[in-house]
């Protein structure tokens, strides 16, 4: 799934021809074990669980290794190749019990697979969503090691905090905007978190809480009240550049608003959607990531990454440094 994330996006965005993803897709396998082996961290042949191939909810004592393979940063055991929905979404509630039990109580959710080129190139159907707990969320300028999960990837985002519970009766990105009272700058740092990312499919993705380990949010923008204010916020959400800049000033990805499902508020319509399929709704306070609107990049020791949103009027970029 990673090589498949990857895939459209050039070679110095990351963005590749399905002719160069093979090449790629060894170099990302590679480099990422060997960020695993660089990080210190003893293997422990106790954290891995030997999984049956056929689909099935993970056990209970499967699901408590795999919590602790996290929290030790270890890469988690692969769930089962032919992992269904359903067993996917059992297995990620037990795994999203474990993290709780550690980071705390819920805070909000994020959207994951929601960049319209991946859909479109890979036939995906829909995208994935996790949670995020409290101690998961970092402010602006944070320091963070390089190696913060098992399998680290990062990208820009966005997030949005939720004014009122009827955002879950929302269908479109103007009643969404109704429904937020902030916009959020946002650096996701993600974690594909198990032994072998190139074998994850969406199944595999929802199973492990979305790839969710930490992220950085930005200076909120509040979003006015007044509707001439609100319709132009949400023509600039879907017409803004969002940029990753590195040190020196170095363009390390970019993107735009609509590259999430046309708008990045729909991703928030297909959350609320999703979430009342599990019998769970948005509520006031929460947070929501919407998803990638740039490439997954590796983080390097030494970086100050700066993610900028031109055209997007009063935002603030924001930053994290990696040690």
């Amino acid at each position: 799934l990673v090589s498949r994330m990857m895939g459209f996006w050039s070679v110095k965005s990351l963005v590749m021809s399905a002719s160069r993803r093979t090449s790629f897709l060894i170099a990302l396998v590679g480099s990422a074990v060997l960020a695993g082996c660089a990080s210190g961290l003893p293997a422990d042949p106790a954290a891995v669980v030997v999984v049956p191939q056929s689909s099935r909810c993970l056990s209970d004592a499967e699901v408590v290794q795999w919590a602790q393979a996290y929290a030790a940063r270890q890469p988690l055991s692969n769930p089962p190749a032919a992992m269904n929905a359903a067993d996917a979404a059992c297995t990620r509630t037990k795994f999203q019990q474990q993290l709780a039990g550690s980071a705390g109580p819920l805070v909000g959710y994020k959207v994951n697979l929601s960049n319209l080129q991946v859909q479109k190139t890979f036939h995906i159907d829909e995208p994935v969503w996790g949670s995020y707990y409290q101690s998961m969320l970092l402010p602006s300028r944070s320091s963070v090691d390089a190696r913060y999960g098992a399998q680290p990837l990062y990208k820009g985002s966005l997030m949005v905090r939720v004014k009122s519970s009827a955002i879950n009766q929302a269908s479109t990105p103007e009643a969404v905007l109704q429904q937020v009272d902030q916009i959020i700058p946002y650096i996701e740092l993600a974690d594909m978190q198990v032994q072998k990312p190139s074998e994850l499919t969406a199944h595999h993705m929802t199973a492990i809480n979305a790839g969710a380990r930490m992220g950085i949010q930005g200076t909120p923008l509040s979003v006015s009240a007044d509707s001439r204010s609100q319709k132009r916020l949400l023509k600039e959400l879907e017409t803004m550049n969002v940029r990753v800049i590195g040190n020196k000033g170095r363009l390390l990805g970019r993107g735009k608003g609509s590259d999430v499902m046309g708008h990045p508020l729909q991703s928030v319509v297909w959350l609320a959607e999703a979430l009342r399929k599990q019998g769970l709704a948005l509520e006031p306070g929460q947070w929501v990531s919407v998803g990638a609107f740039t490439p997954l990049l590796r983080p390097k020791a030494g970086e100050t990454v700066t993610v900028a949103y031109p055209g997007l009027t009063g935002a603030r970029s924001v930053v994290v440094r990696f040690k």
